[in-house]
């Protein structure tokens, strides 16, 4: 289990600094150099403002494009969501006005609040141009400012972020910054700091300063350099302040610093260092050293302790007495967690991969049970013995003073899943996630079947106990007993793997022959045409850069395998033998402008196997979806699908609409789920799926369903318009009736028309609400202003009214 963390955890969090540093000897690239080769643009780089470009495309779009018709969507429902798996975590807030309302931050799926005390969670702010969320803060003197910060430290395969956020009206909405809105510093926030009695300032930790506003945020400046992985503003005005590689720095006035040198820190070099100090008493601090290492042999280097904040510190203990035999805390580049309790100095909490508990002040350490490995963030709850913990698997509540943890993390979906698939029939499926293993979904029901990095998964469509779940670094495992015990073992092709093959390395499923698994590696493509049993190399010629693989829905399939310079097809894929003169060359049929970009999966279009469409993840300026007609000839014909679709947005999957695969297409995308009905000249964004990236999207054509894998947000279903029963009758014909308006607190909906769903857009496009209650919505909270309602039918069919909120 440990060399999977040491893959995982080395994948996860490996760049102090900007995309193309240079790996050390000591790093693993893991899953990052797989995210970043597949998203790097022209220069060898990912872009840092792209988010705020696709979400400034899609508020322009919003305004201009007509609002009536027929939704090809009937019915969109997040699967699972009472369940108690979450995902990463680095921020958690509890409200000083009310200990019961807490927020959240995943680092893919955006923030949350609870107003029950963690045991249920609701999405907020789900529209936001980005939903990285890493730290919290909440100004003790205006409690109703509340902040939070985008942008994991390293790039772990998730995106830049904008800014920092804003409420002021106690976390009900927010809003972006304007003066740290794609400035490059603020796209890697760590931490976010008020001042205990000042009720304008507030400190931002970044992965390139510490900046501090005097002004609630309205403008910054930077006042110190380097990767701050921490810092603590004093009731007396001073500040402490870490500075990733150095040490800890001092500003009495909160503003000037100088490293501290009269204290015999760790003499050499040093990674993340984390900050915290007791709430009754908090010129006690604590700080927790950092290795710099990447490998399973990080360990903490030293644990101090200072009770006149900060200007003075005593050792207490290091990894010899802490670990244990390395069961402390390790990785303390990717995971680093500090807490003390609010009214006791000598109760203290550390965390890495796993966690430990003092009541000593630091001296000695017992093992605690956090609820989950790879832990972030600590925080008290008011001035109980209890506290919050955030780590890989959600939140998790715990006891200062025992080893009691209890999972509060209900309804927190942010799993982030890689890939998976659907089951015959119902809203069961199968997916692998980051940390958190394989999943079986089965409606509302989520049951982990294996642990470690989940990767991609299949159900057989013949067989619905035959099921196929992988993990990191190309293991491959298969069950006969998928819809009961699922005890899975290992088919992994080790000769395959021996090839060298990605992280979370692909392989696909023929739809008409559950027995059949096609799987790529960094020098081509194998099978087994009976479940695992036995694996061939279908070439001897070696084929590099095989990035999607597409089966097309026949026994004896045709399959295509396509990447960066890389795209070939292969009739009969199933006959006894295979040589290299199957492998029909057709890179020659690509574009020029897009023959060097990464691929996203290939699909066909339903019941026509001739034709593929194939999103980019490469974010270059070029077109990012096409469809490819002729593809089972010599020479393809490529048409560029790009319409209106942001630039430069990554597209990893297309699907066409069993009833109409000539105009209505969906794109997953990192953005979200993107829909045309004109096949491909206007895409509009669908508004009922957050802002995530969507990594992989499947059709079940017999029932024209679609389930979405999102990295951060779970499993989606969503349920097709039947056309072949839909009337495209004029909707604006509806007796819609809304009323009073203008609005106050209140605003009623009558209509002769069962809906299903109602969503309220402000004058810029954006979501403010989503709602099943179809009879009235609350308006209360809404600002003064013009908005729209948007009301769907049982068909998915949709009208839109404007109203006014007083």
């Amino acid at each position: 289990m440990k060399k999977y963390f040491a893959y995982l955890i080395c994948a996860l969090f490996l760049f102090p600094l900007l995309p193309n540093t240079a790996f050390s000897q000591n790093e693993h690239p893991g899953y990052y150099q797989q995210w970043f080769d597949r998203h790097k643009d022209e220069n060898g780089e990912v872009p840092s403002r792209l988010h705020l470009d696709w979400y400034q495309h899609d508020l322009r779009q919003s305004q201009r494009l007509a609002t009536r018709g027929i939704s090809s969507v009937a019915s969109i429902e997040q699967l699972a969501t009472a369940t108690t798996q979450g995902g990463r975590t680095r921020a958690i807030l509890v409200d000083e006005r009310d200990n019961n309302r807490i927020f959240a931050g995943s680092v893919s799926g955006g923030l949350w609040r609870s107003d029950d005390a963690g045991q249920n969670w609701t999405a907020i702010n789900d529209a936001a141009s980005n939903l990285s969320v890493t730290c919290l803060a909440q100004n003790p003197v205006k409690p109703t400012e509340i902040y939070y910060g985008t942008g994991e430290n390293r790039n772990s395969g998730q995106p830049f972020g904008v800014g920092i956020f804003k409420s002021t009206d106690g976390g009900q909405t927010f809003n972006l910054l304007k003066n740290t809105e794609g400035v490059n510093d603020m796209t890697r926030v760590n931490f976010l700091t008020h001042s205990p009695n000042k009720d304008a300032i507030i400190y931002a930790a970044t992965y390139n300063g510490l900046y501090i506003s005097t002004n609630a945020g309205d403008t910054w400046t930077k006042i110190l350099a380097g990767n701050i992985s921490g810092i603590i503003s004093f009731p007396d005005g001073h500040a402490l302040a870490t500075v990733q590689g150095s040490g800890i720095f001092i500003a009495p006035d909160g503003r000037t610093f100088t490293q501290i040198s009269n204290v015999d820190f760790p003499p050499s070099a040093v990674g993340r260092i984390a900050l915290a100090n007791c709430k009754a008493f908090p010129q006690t601090v604590f700080a927790l050293f950092g290795s710099p290492r990447y490998d399973d042999q990080d360990a903490n280097m030293g644990i101090y302790r200072s009770f006149d904040g900060g200007k003075n510190w005593v050792f207490r203990s290091d990894s010899s007495n802490v670990n244990n035999g390395r069961i402390g805390p390790t990785y303390t580049s990717y995971c680093l967690m500090l807490g003390v309790s609010p009214t006791d100095t000598n109760a203290v909490v550390i965390g890495s991969v796993n966690s430990k508990i003092s009541g000593d002040g630091g001296k000695t350490w017992r093992s605690y049970n956090s609820g989950h490995s790879d832990n972030h963030v600590i925080t008290p709850i008011g001035n109980s013995n209890f506290f919050f913990a955030g780590n890989d698997g959600g939140i998790y509540k715990g006891d200062w003073g025992t080893n009691a943890t209890t999972n509060a993390s209900r309804g927190y979906s942010t799993t982030q899943f890689y890939g998976g698939n659907y089951a015959p029939t119902g809203k069961i499926a199968v997916g692998g996630t980051q940390d958190n293993g394989s999943w079986r979904y089965n409606g509302n029901t989520m049951t982990k079947i294996q642990g470690a990095d989940g990767g991609f998964a299949h159900v057989s469509q013949q067989d619905a106990d035959l099921a196929y779940a992988s993990i990191q670094n190309g293991v491959v495992n298969r069950t006969l007993n998928f819809q009961s015990t699922a005890n899975f073992g290992s088919i992994t092709p080790t000769t395959a793997v021996a090839e060298g093959v990605n992280f979370i390395n692909l392989y696909e499923i023929n739809p008409a022959n559950g027995n059949q698994l096609y799987y790529r590696t960094n020098k081509g493509l194998w099978r087994t045409l009976n479940t695992g049993t036995k694996w061939e190399r279908m070439h001897t010629s070696t084929i590099s850069s095989i990035q999607a693989i597409g089966v097309s829905d026949n026994t004896n399939p045709s399959v295509y395998i396509g990447g960066a310079n890389c795209f070939y097809r292969i009739d009969s894929a199933a006959k006894a033998t295979t040589a290299d003169s199957d492998f029909v060359d057709l890179r020659t049929s690509v574009p020029a402008a897009i023959k060097n970009d990464a691929w996203g999966n290939i699909s066909f279009q339903p019941k026509n196997a001739t034709i593929l469409y194939v999103g980019l993840t490469s974010q270059t300026n070029s077109p990012r979806i096409y469809k490819v007609t002729k593809a089972n000839t010599a020479n393809p014909e490529w048409t560029d699908l790009q319409g209106n679709l942001p630039a430069r947005l990554t597209v990893y999957q297309v699907q066409a609409h069993p009833d109409r695969p000539d105009s209505v297409l969906y794109a997953a995308t990192a953005f979200g789920l993107y829909i045309t009905n004109d096949g491909g000249k206007t895409w509009v964004k669908e508004t009922r799926v957050p802002n995530v990236a969507i990594y992989e999207m499947k059709l079940r054509v017999n029932d024209r369903t679609l389930f979405l894998f999102t990295h951060g947000r779970s499993v989606w279903y969503l349920q097709l318009t039947d056309f072949t029963t839909t009337k495209t009758q004029d909707i604006g014909a509806w007796a819609l009736n809304i009323y009073p308006n203008p609005a106050n607190d209140v605003l009623n909906i009558e209509t002769a028309t069962p809906l299903s769903i109602v969503q309220v857009f402000d004058v810029q496009g954006r979501e403010i609400l989503t709602s099943k209650n179809t009879q009235n919505i609350s308006t209360a909270s809404f600002k003064s202003g013009l908005y729209f309602i948007k009301a769907f039918d049982e068909k998915g069919r949709f009208v839109t009214k404007s109203f006014v909120k007083n």
